[in-house]
């Protein structure tokens, strides 16, 4: 039977380690009405084995058609011994070689991706700047400094420079977010994904600032966003790394609820520019036209099964084009039992809901049958 000397030794070692912020942090974001996962597994890239994230947290909205899931994935790091220092400089006027913007957006819903394809490479700085111009200028805006070196600083004089736990939390974070993006097809098609790469350390930070000669100034701060791009599995990962104190997480745990809204906000905002006038636009028709397809299809099976009709091999096809300001769908069969239900009005009321809910336009529709051979 273990003492009560061996027990509160126990805890006193566990306190020492960084579980307790872990646990402190799971707690302020539940709170704050997220969802919390830990001790969370992903596959390292490099030698494919199961690696811990410390801290998994999402928000999820549902809209009218898609739904917006904001990801945080945060490591969590107790310093004792030393503080953390980020060395910087001013990025160079021209000729960077890294994306200052990287929205950190995964996406299959169509009308969205559409709208960012249409920006091109500029959608993420457009992303970039209405999160940076709604108040998180700090973590989205035009980065101040280039971190181009980490080292852990000894408290002591008889420790020595290191950078292990600040490479360890850096790696531990992109290559978890670089894993969640290659596994998006286990998702919900109609989900849109915001991840947020976030190290909290409970311990102090440093920054040193070099400028043009060899003179370097030391400064205590709080927050350091990073720009990280590495290539994992022969793709490209562009990554913003929030590294933030104990305190200061505590100070913004409610800019990353307002960070949620902002992305329900902005994606809400890039579909409605997707559904405006896209009933008219071959390029937008062309994005949902295969899901209408599908969608009537089926229904009219639907149709033919309550009417007892003979499942018999049966050609049916459906097509929606424009013609003269008006969406006309075609509805072809080789059978004129299919045809006869093609006219009815519920094929017409069904048509015009999924034409509603696909693009947005709730006006007269036409219905044309063809016998096909």
């Amino acid at each position: 039977m273990l003492s009560n000397e061996q027990l509160n030794k126990f805890a006193d070692q566990i306190k020492e380690s960084g579980f307790p912020l872990e646990h402190w942090a799971s707690s302020l974001l539940r709170r704050e009405g997220w969802i919390v996962k830990t001790n969370y597994y992903y596959i390292d890239s490099d030698d494919k084995k199961p690696r811990e994230m410390d801290i998994v947290a999402f928000k999820t909205k549902s809209v009218d058609r898609f739904k917006v899931k904001t990801v945080l994935l945060i490591s969590c790091k107790k310093s004792k011994s030393s503080a953390w220092g980020f060395l910087r400089r001013s990025f160079p006027k021209h000729g960077n070689q890294i994306n200052l913007f990287p929205a950190m957006i995964s996406s299959k819903y169509p009308p969205v991706n559409y709208a960012l394809a249409l920006d091109g490479w500029g959608s993420q700085r457009i992303f970039c700047d209405f999160m940076a111009n709604n108040g998180l200028s700090s973590w989205f805006g035009a980065p101040q400094y280039d971190v181009f070196a980490h080292q852990q600083i000894p408290l002591l004089e008889k420790g020595k420079l290191h950078d292990s736990d600040m490479h360890s939390a850096t790696m531990q974070l992109i290559k978890a977010q670089a894993y969640e993006i290659s596994n998006q097809h286990h998702g919900d098609v109609r989900e849109i994904k915001q991840f947020n790469l976030i190290s909290l350390t409970e311990g102090d930070f440093v920054a040193f600032d070099f400028n043009d000669g060899t003179e370097v100034d030391a400064v205590e701060i709080s927050e350091q966003v990073s720009m990280a791009s590495y290539k994992i599995d022969n793709i490209d990962h562009d990554s913003r790394i929030i590294y933030l104190t104990k305190k200061k997480f505590e100070e913004d745990v409610s800019r990353l609820t307002r960070l949620h809204e902002l992305n329900v906000e902005f994606f809400v905002k890039k579909e409605n520019e997707f559904r405006h006038e896209s009933m008219f636009d071959y390029r937008k028709l062309a994005v949902h036209s295969q899901e209408f397809n599908a969608a009537l299809e089926s229904y009219v099976w639907d149709c033919a099964r309550r009417k007892a009709l003979p499942s018999i091999p049966s050609k049916l096809r459906i097509n929606i084009s424009v013609e003269s300001r008006n969406p006309v769908v075609e509805i072809s069969s080789s059978r004129l039992e299919f045809l006869e239900i093609a006219r009815s009005l519920e094929v017409k009321e069904r048509a015009s809901r999924e034409i509603s809910f696909f693009w947005g336009y709730d006006g007269d529709i036409e219905i044309k049958v063809i016998q096909i051979s």
